[in-house]
């Protein structure tokens, strides 16, 4: 390989390198502008895990990070883009035949829209996640979406969008049931707190007060052993409103304030907003205003930290929406290289091939050369000595059988002898003459 061809190679290597230094700099330049938007470091972590499984096109990094992705994003009740995340993971996943995934993504998405107070919906991604978990024999989450489901109807009989209808409530009950089987049927022990809540308000919602206790007393105990302390407000709040509808005001009182006091200390508004409001109610009823305009002050308070809330939840959805802008305008700008990229590389590739294949052939034909001008040589020398061996022969010639010759005839009287001596001296001579013809030089005037 010559001197030019190593420098040809060099600078397209040197090509090559500066379009993937430019590629990875504005990922950089990106990422640094999203950390201007997320103050949660983890956040911005799981936002370069996408981004690079993006890159490498692996769709099960994308399905865990984008699962991932809507967590946080509803943790920061961002549920536009919580959602986004969803659907993404459920097309993922659904094209992977990952159906764990899919009946995760699905049940994941059927609570964002429950907890959105969208419950007219969320059953129907719920239905779904229970048919492939029959379908493909799958049933870790059969206790959890049979528990949602519960939920979903509960809150269903609550909904304005729909009819007033105690069907929902019966409904409710039956899903709760069949959640309780499975978790039995499984030996898992993590929907019951859940499922004794639920059956505990169905219970209380149909005047069923004694069956209600029972649920909510066993929902209480086995809260005692459970570190994850979420649904406590709420349990408090179902047992304040079961003491109330029976007349044991001071339970209520006493329950609703746990309830109250645990949702504030914990920043749960929604269950602190019930509580108060439920203590305003209890307290008018019993005509103490100064204690019922206590509570509705309280309950006041909560409203203005949820408006603030609620305030700083359409900036964040206005700075997700940029970044999502961001997002997709850096993933249009990455196909678009790419595809500049692969139409290089086509081109550049089959050129390289060429000119390893022209540099093998002209290498091909220096060898050959090579060895025809070794073969020249050698038949070069044999020629000269040949030659030389003439010019031996020669003057062999002339100075061995010519003088002897004329000096024979010169001095001999035989005939015979004579004659043959003169032939002999004309058969040399006439040597003589073709070799001076052969070795002739001939000049020609200018």
């Amino acid at each position: 390989m010559n001197k030019n061809t190593i420098v040809i190679f060099f600078y397209i290597f040197v090509f090559l390198f500066n379009i993937k230094a430019q590629t990875n700099d504005k990922k950089d330049n990106f990422f640094n502008t999203d950390s201007l938007y997320y103050a949660d470091t983890n956040l911005i972590k799981i936002k370069k895990k996408y981004f690079k499984a993006l890159e490498n096109q692996d769709t099960d990094s994308l399905i865990k990070v984008s699962l991932k992705l809507s967590e946080y994003y509803k943790a920061l009740d961002i549920i536009d883009s919580a959602k986004e995340y969803l659907y993404k993971a459920i097309s993922l996943s659904d094209q992977k035949k990952n159906y764990n995934n899919l009946i995760s993504s699905y049940l994941a998405l059927a609570e964002l829209l429950r907890a959105t107070y969208h419950s007219d919906v969320a059953d129907k991604y719920v239905y779904s996640a229970i048919k492939i978990s029959f379908d493909k024999n799958i049933y870790s989450e059969i206790p959890y979406a049979y528990n949602r489901l519960g939920a979903i109807f509960f809150e269903k009989f609550f909904n304005q969008n729909l009819p007033k209808d105690s069907n929902y409530l019966y409904k409710a009950i039956e899903y709760v049931d069949s959640s309780m089987y499975w978790s039995k049927k499984l030996n898992t022990e993590e929907e019951q707190i859940s499922n004794y809540n639920i059956l505990g308000a169905c219970y209380s919602t149909l005047k069923d007060y004694e069956k209600s206790m029972y649920y909510l007393r066993k929902a209480l105990e086995l809260q005692k052993n459970n570190k994850d302390i979420g649904s406590l407000p709420y349990i408090y709040e179902n047992l304040a409103e079961v003491y109330y509808k029976t007349g044991n005001i001071d339970s209520a009182v006493f329950y609703a304030e746990k309830s109250a006091n645990l949702a504030i200390k914990y920043k749960l508004n929604e269950a602190a907003w019930f509580a108060y409001s439920f203590l305003t109610t209890i307290y008018v009823d019993q005509n103490n205003y100064k204690k019922a305009f206590y509570y509705h002050l309280k309950r006041d308070s909560v409203e203005e930290i949820n408006r603030q809330l609620n305030a700083d939840k359409e900036l964040r959805e206005f700075k997700a929406e940029y970044i999502t802008y961001q997002e997709k305008r850096l993933i249009k700008e990455q196909k678009k290289r790419i595809k500049i990229y692969t139409i290089f590389l086509s081109i550049l590739i089959p050129l390289l091939l060429l000119l390893i294949i022209a540099f093998l052939i002209i290498r091909q034909k220096d060898n050959k050369i090579k060895e025809q001008y070794e073969y020249l040589k050698i038949q070069n020398k044999e020629i000269n000595q040949l030659h030389q061996f003439q010019v031996n022969l020669m003057n062999m010639v002339v100075h061995d059988l010519k003088s002897p010759l004329s000096v024979i005839i010169s001095q001999n009287k035989d005939r015979k002898i004579d004659f043959l001596a003169k032939k002999m001296l004309r058969l040399t001579e006439n040597i003589l003459d073709v070799y001076k013809q052969n070795n002739v030089k001939l000049e020609i005037n200018k």
